[in-house]
């Protein structure tokens, strides 16, 4: 009966994490075991992980603290005192040391900004697929980062499917392409195919409340965990990190200019180069002007005492000449993600950050997938449909990733670490018992596949399924 009532208490108080409950059972209590059962299914406190073992055994990291432990952290409020008189030893494996690595930042990061804002309720955000920029650009607008903070759920207009991770994958996804387009004009593609800030942005009406926009979604993407088509130059993660930014930038925005920049740097002796403080530019139209890099003194030659006074203006001209754009999007980017909670990441890895990996791995993913209903890693039709996987360009690949869990792009530490509605969540495939083509459920990580027994046609149908079908629907 004590054992009973202990049992209950503990129940009426599983909620409360600031005291320790002392349960005392000669036996596993069936009460204890669906309380425990019961907390162990629910979502892993932010800053840890799951992992396991070379022999097969779970034990949890605390990026936090930098620590390892076979103590689940979600049964830190149970403890249990075994009083039989059988006293079990077991010896355990040595624990894996804790290892920091760009994973282990990214959660001390979400960490800390969630630490900081009150995040508690939802948000839905309804757009067009038609109008995507403008319906975001105006919601977004309205709105204050702390309610932004919020669970989102976004809600395409005309579509029925109900957002439980995905739609907001697709969403932000989405976004990134738009921002990028050569009509709208606030960046420029340059000859590396990365984007860097249109030097002429300024000549687009609102073009700060845009920019603003981009670094709000830029923040938002971190906060909720998704990734960002974020094809940036290495120049701008650079500023976005506070970080200077050197002549070997230059070649982002023009390449041959560099080239010459660096001669001129490197050479001993200039004296007889006959050349001056005049550079080669393109005006908001795109006809080739006359630019001077020091307009007081037009008629000023270059030597070897001045020479890093031109390579400072020339970097001025190139990049400073769009601090207000620049400056527009880390207001809205720091209300997300402060400046101070970036000081140890490196501009790559906050290109890694926002956009994972394009690069996708078939064996990285064939060995965190799981099945269910039938399938297993030896069912016929898994043995065919990763045989037609390994056949799959590196962009058929990322149509399949789209279409199944929402995003193109592989998150930091791979997929492992893919994440569906709730936290963490492997890549899945059941069985379709239905006929047709496979379908999707990209906020669960999900595949639904029919009983193939011919390899052409699973993926014949895999491919139409993955690159001809768009939008959200109910089943």
């Amino acid at each position: 009966m004590g054992n009973r009532s202990s049992t209950r208490a503990a129940r009426n108080n599983t909620n409360n994490n600031a005291q320790t409950l002392i349960l005392q059972t000669n036996e596993q209590d069936p009460y204890l075991v669906a309380i425990q059962a019961s907390m162990a299914e629910s979502p892993l406190p932010l800053g840890w992980e799951e992992a396991v073992t070379s022999k097969g055994v779970t034990y949890f990291i605390d990026h936090i603290n930098g620590t390892t432990t076979y103590q689940d952290p979600r049964l830190t409020s149970i403890a249990v005192v075994n009083n039989s008189n059988k006293k079990k030893k077991k010896k355990k494996e040595k624990l894996p040391k804790y290892k920091k690595d760009l994973y282990s930042k990214l959660q001390v990061l979400l960490f800390k900004i969630h630490q900081r804002q009150n995040d508690e309720g939802s948000i839905q955000i309804l757009v067009s697929r038609e109008n995507l920029l403008q319906d975001s650009f105006r919601f977004i607008s309205t709105m204050d980062a702390l309610t932004l903070t919020r669970r989102l759920f976004i809600k395409f207009d005309g579509e029925e499917g109900l957002d439980y991770g995905g739609m907001s994958r697709e969403w932000f996804l989405s976004l990134s392409e738009a921002v990028f387009s050569p009509q709208l004009g606030l960046f420029k593609q340059c000859s590396t195919g990365h984007y860097v800030i249109h030097r002429h942005s300024h000549t687009i009406e609102e073009h700060l409340e845009y920019f603003r926009f981009i670094g709000i979604i830029l923040g938002m993407a971190v906060y909720h965990a998704k990734l960002f088509c974020a094809p940036f130059a290495l120049p701008f993660f650079k500023r976005l990190l506070d970080k200077s930014i050197e002549l070997s930038d230059l070649q982002y925005e023009d390449l041959s200019l560099y080239r010459s920049a660096k001669k001129i740097r490197d050479s001993d002796d200039i004296s007889g180069w006959a050349l001056d403080f005049s550079i080669t530019d393109k005006d908001s139209k795109g006809n080739t002007i006359a630019v001077d890099l020091k307009p007081e003194e037009p008629d000023l030659i270059l030597t070897n005492e001045n020479k890093q006074e031109y390579l400072d203006l020339l970097l001025k001209h190139y990049f400073h000449s769009t601090d207000s754009q620049m400056n527009a999007l880390k207001e809205g980017f720091y209300q997300f993600v402060p400046l101070e909670y970036l000081r140890e990441f490196e501009p790559e890895e906050l290109e890694q950050l926002l956009a994972g990996s394009k690069d996708i791995d078939v064996n990285d993913l064939k060995s965190n997938t799981e099945y269910g209903e039938g399938y297993s890693d030896s069912h016929p039709v898994i043995k065919l449909f990763w045989e037609v996987m390994m056949t799959l360009s590196q962009e058929e690949l990322r149509s399949f990733l789209q279409f199944t869990t929402g995003s193109n792009k592989v998150p930091i530490g791979g997929f492992s670490h893919l994440y569906g509605s709730n936290g963490p969540q492997k890549f899945s495939i059941v069985p379709k018992k239905a006929l047709g083509l496979p379908t999707a459920h990209s906020c669960f990580n999900r595949l639904d596949l029919p009983l193939f027994m011919d390899k052409e046609k699973l993926k014949k149908d895999l491919l139409f399924a993955t690159t001809e079908t768009h939008g959200f629907g109910l089943e």
